[in-house]
């Protein structure tokens, strides 16, 4: 649930992983959750980052989603 929204940004209930997972990470006050959308606060984000490492996974991701779009 945090890759997800580390790597999507605000993302809609209909579209996230786990519902348990986005509540768990508003416990932590991670992420926050309102009207259907679900987003990491400035603390998730830095947990992402120096924790988890996920600046150059996301990074890499990025790079091959623009590569594949200009084909």
């Amino acid at each position: 649930m945090l890759r997800c929204l580390f790597f999507h940004g605000p993302t809609w209930d209909g579209d996230i992983p786990s519902k348990a997972g986005r509540g768990e990470l508003c416990e932590l006050g991670l992420a926050h959750h309102e009207f259907g959308w679900a987003w990491l606060t400035r603390d998730g984000i830095d947990f992402s980052l120096t924790v988890m490492l996920l600046g150059e996974e996301k990074e890499k991701w990025q790079r091959q989603r623009r590569n594949t779009a200009n084909g």
